[in-house]
């Protein structure tokens, strides 16, 4: 008799136990609006720097060119920006550079100049540097070629950790003779 007093028990338990229903991912309107609003958001404030070269002051040096870095973001600021010129090859007359040679910016001797750093970009501020700054002429040479780097390092106005962006120029001869930059691909060992 104790036997069966204990499996009723225990029948009588497991028959008031409900059953949960089973939980499912509802995609609603909602949902999709949603997450389409949060990366819609996402990509107006993420930072986006951009960084031209201006062709040479003076035509027979290519160094005297201008480096602008401009902050293309929507809305956001960038905070505590700095600027690096990497250097990968740099040639003088009869010499020339090597544009097979492939370059890794990111183990390349980078200048910077203390007056290049921690600057604040608001949305659509632009920020100018120079070669000239860094590095110039030869006194008896005329520079038959160059290929650098400008690397901008920043920090995006409310996420602490450091963004990079890096772009790589190297210098082409022109028709007139006169050497202009022209944007160059990262390398692979670069990205």
């Amino acid at each position: 008799m104790g036997k069966k007093h204990k499996d009723k028990k225990h029948s009588d338990r497991v028959s008031n136990l409900k059953i949960a229903p089973k939980r499912t991912l509802r995609v609603t309107p909602t949902s999709v609006i949603t997450l389409v609003g949060f990366l819609v958001a996402l990509l107006i404030f993420w930072p986006r720097v951009t960084v031209e070269f201006t062709d040479p002051v003076d035509p027979a040096n290519p160094l005297s060119s201008k480096v602008t870095i401009t902050n293309a973001t929507f809305i956001a600021p960038l905070e505590s920006v700095t600027v690096a010129l990497g250097l990968c090859q740099l040639a003088t007359d009869p010499l020339e550079i090597d544009p097979h040679l492939p370059c890794n910016t990111s183990k390349v001797a980078s200048f910077v100049q203390p007056s290049w750093t921690h600057h604040y970009l608001a949305a659509d501020e632009a920020y100018g540097i120079s070669f000239g700054d860094i590095f110039a002429p030869p006194p008896n040479g005329r520079i038959s070629g160059a290929d650098v780097s400008a690397i901008v390092i920043y920090h995006w106005w409310f996420i602490p950790f450091e963004c990079r962006t890096t772009r790589r120029f190297v210098t082409r001869k022109q028709e007139d003779g006169k050497l202009h930059w022209f944007p160059q691909p990262l390398d692979e060992s670069s990205r």
